[in-house]
């Protein structure tokens, strides 16, 4: 992705909100999605990609097993493992998805969630060869690298690296020599794709795309959401990647205000957060 504008956008209403997005849109900008965040200090990074999350990161492949295992008939639908990653993320598990809304109060929500500190919501600009269907063949190629142990991912990125230095020319027929870990990796993408052909390019898989996403979970549908995924784990500055970002500031003793004003026009935690588990709760709350 690009780096960040360096103007500071900075709201404390929801008109004004409207008023920066649009500003951004019309500067030749093809918004696709965005993302709320409480604290403006947090980097915009997949939750496995975290600090607190780096064993989970390192024993990815175990940690997502572990759960297929433990719970079959949760995944028993999910014939891809984008699928699988989805509703792994949807339960809390930190995967390579990263969480976006097509719609911007949506996103402003969640940048008003209450703390301390200023929250941030990011405008991303994304053109169309970044940007890829569910069933996309890249997609499964980034989702696979989760089959993958870390020694075998940094084993990948060594290929990449040695493919590269060969020339744009050679760089696919020496990464795609059929052993090793490309050949594993291939045999869990034909698991679920059984035509795809022997031929990875190998600068996907450091890459990261915008994901647009089965409709098929309430709190998708609910939330507008999509997702950016992220592939082998190394900065996103560094993949080459054309997906610009803008930034608008939500002062923190803004964010109750706009939560109210956020309600007033139907984005309301009962409105973005359906299931039945979390409409409990809130009945729960409300009459103890």
């Amino acid at each position: 992705m690009a780096e960040r504008t360096s103007e500071v956008r900075e709201v404390r209403c929801v008109t004004d909100f409207l008023l920066e997005v649009f500003k951004i849109a019309n500067n030749d900008r093809n918004l696709n999605c965005y993302r709320g965040q409480s604290d403006k200090e947090w980097d915009i990074t997949p939750a496995i990609l975290r600090k607190s999350n780096e064993n989970i990161e390192i024993n990815e492949r175990s940690a997502i097993k572990d759960l297929l295992a433990a719970h079959p008939e949760e995944f028993k639908y999910d014939s891809t493992m984008l699928d699988k990653l989805v509703r792994l993320q949807h339960f809390g598990m930190p995967t390579r998805l990263l969480d976006v809304t097509k719609n911007p109060l949506v996103a402003l929500y969640f940048a008003t969630e209450q703390s301390d500190a200023d929250g941030t919501v990011t405008c991303f600009s994304v053109p169309d060869d970044k940007q890829r269907f569910f069933d996309s063949d890249t997609l499964s190629i980034l989702s696979n690298l989760s089959n993958l142990t870390s020694a075998e991912k940094d084993q990948l990125f060594e290929r990449l690296k040695a493919s590269g230095e060969a020339g744009i020319d050679a760089m696919s027929k020496i990464f795609n020599e059929e052993k090793g870990e490309v050949k594993k990796l291939i045999h869990f993408i034909r698991q679920e794709k059984s035509y795809f052909d022997y031929n990875i390019w190998p600068p996907d898989i450091i890459d990261n795309y915008y994901v647009h996403p089965r409709l098929n979970n309430p709190r998708i549908l609910a939330q507008a959401g999509a997702f950016i995924m992220f592939g082998l784990f190394f900065s996103r500055y560094e993949s080459g990647a054309q997906i610009e970002e803008e930034t608008i500031i939500i002062p923190s003793d803004s964010k109750g205000d706009l939560r109210l004003q956020l309600e007033i026009l139907g984005i309301s935690e009962s409105i973005l957060f359906p299931e039945l588990e979390r409409s409990t709760l809130r009945v729960r709350n409300r009459y103890s």
